[in-house]
């Protein structure tokens, strides 16, 4: 059984995580937000090329918290892969996409954990969730995460 306090210090995380996600789609940071919303796209499909390869930035929110990225990404043939580093560290990617907007991506910081993004990518912008998954292979930890080609 948890404390009164701990039971209300997690009420407060929950709260203060809905309230960033919901202040940061109302700024239009996060378009499409989840790829799990099964958004339908109209007109031609969304697709990464190899002109995107290059630097692109981002963030994730965990635990209302926002961590900034920056990336150097290779794209070819439905496939992801590049390094980058934020306040967790340096990382290394490798993930794919397809033609419908769905990417995948492998995070491996050196030395230590590992993130799996997915998400959905639409106007230069992936958007999606990230899991982080405790040594057995269950979930431990879950957020959001935004990218943005420059």
């Amino acid at each position: 059984m948890i404390s009164t306090a701990e039971y209300r210090s997690k009420v407060m995380q929950t709260a203060t995580k809905l309230f960033l996600i919901f202040m940061l789609a109302l700024s239009g940071m996060f378009s499409a937000c989840s790829p799990n919303n099964n958004v339908q796209f109209s007109g031609s499909k969304p697709a990464l090329d190899e002109s995107q390869s290059g630097i692109w930035t981002g963030h994730w929110v965990q635990n209302g918290e926002i961590g900034e990225m920056q990336l150097d990404i290779e794209i070819k043939s439905n496939k992801i892969s590049g390094n980058g580093s934020d306040q967790a560290g340096i990382f290394t990617l490798d993930g794919n996409y397809d033609d419908q907007g769905s990417v995948e991506i492998i995070k491996i910081y050196t030395g230590a954990h590992t993130v799996v993004y997915t998400g959905l990518y639409k106007d230069n912008v992936i958007n999606g969730d990230w899991k982080i998954f405790a040594d057995a292979g269950t979930q431990f930890q879950t957020g959001i995460f935004q990218l943005s080609w420059n």
